[in-house]
């Protein structure tokens, strides 16, 4: 018998989705998204180089005086120019300039080079470059922070902190401090939030992979509670103010250090090993003239 073959057989079938025609599904993969108008001229979209809203974009870096953006964001890969700004959030990846301005918000998400971040609510960068960066409720240099200022309404930060002041109303958290003030209500440097309140075996035990850490410079201020690893300034000042290796001074209701090089001043001041003074109504020191004593007590 024969088989008898109709025109409509023998056409390629009508395939419904993407997963039975492979062919139309490749096509689409190869598709270029269109890149609108406002993209290049607000963005600086990427492939795209010519004019922009008071500058020039290649590849979407932005080349100008001043980057607006839309009204709510201006995005740029990288800006070289004078000032970033716009309504809600001014973003980049690096930062050449005078001054990156946010309503919301302001970050370079490698490398802020310029005067200033000002960010209504958040100001972040990974190494900031500058002298001041200012955020109303967070400021943040998740590497490096070298400048001037640092100022967060509630919280500021840093691994490591090159500086004159960082200040800030609740937390500073800051892994190794060169500078001048530290200031806030918790003033961490080598701790986290909760460090100050370990034993001194699981302190040690926590930092020990940390090749360096601590503070080093001038004043540490905590309202509540000063903490520093490893301590080498003038004063530790708060309620209650913790180190591990401390060389310089300690003021304060409790003062708490495992070696203490210099001088404690509190109502209670510990450590195990003094080598100075101890001003208080309890001092204890294990290699003190005495263990215990009111008012003095000498180690050396």
């Amino acid at each position: 018998m024969g088989v008898i073959y109709s025109e409509e057989n023998t056409k390629t079938p009508a395939f419904k989705n993407s997963e039975e025609n492979p062919i139309k599904e490749s096509e689409k993969k190869g598709e270029k998204k269109k890149v609108s108008t406002a993209e290049k001229v607000f963005f600086c979209a990427k492939g795209y180089k010519g004019p922009a809203f008071l500058g020039w974009c290649k590849d979407g870096n932005y080349y100008g005086p001043v980057h607006m953006g839309s009204i709510g964001v201006a995005v740029a890969d990288g800006f070289y120019g004078l000032v970033q700004i716009s309504g809600f959030l001014s973003l980049s990846d690096n930062f050449y300039g005078l001054v990156q301005i946010g309503g919301f918000g302001v970050g370079s998400k490698k490398i802020f080079y310029g005067f200033g971040q000002i960010g209504g609510a958040v100001a972040t960068s990974e190494i900031f470059n500058g002298v001041f960066q200012f955020g109303g409720l967070f400021s943040v240099a998740y590497k490096k922070f070298n400048g001037l200022v640092q100022i967060g309404g509630l919280i500021t930060g840093a691994d490591k902190f090159h500086g004159f002041i960082s200040l800030s109303s609740i937390m500073s958290g800051i892994s190794n401090f060169e500078g001048g003030f530290q200031i806030s209500l918790f003033s961490m440097s080598g701790f986290n939030f909760l460090g100050p309140f370990l034993s001194t075996e699981k302190q040690e035990k926590f930092l020990k992979d940390k090749k360096i850490h601590g503070f080093y410079g001038g004043f540490q201020i905590g309202v509540l509670v000063s903490g520093a690893s490893t301590f080498k300034g003038v004063s530790q000042i708060g309620a209650y103010n913790v180190s591990l290796q401390h060389y310089g001074g300690q003021i304060g209701i409790v003062n708490r250090s495992k070696v203490v090089r210099g001088v404690q001043i509190g109502v209670v001041n510990y450590t195990e090993k003094l080598y100075g003074l101890q001003l208080g109504l309890v001092n204890i020191a294990q290699n003190g003239f005495l263990p215990y004593t009111t008012i003095l007590n000498i180690g050396w």
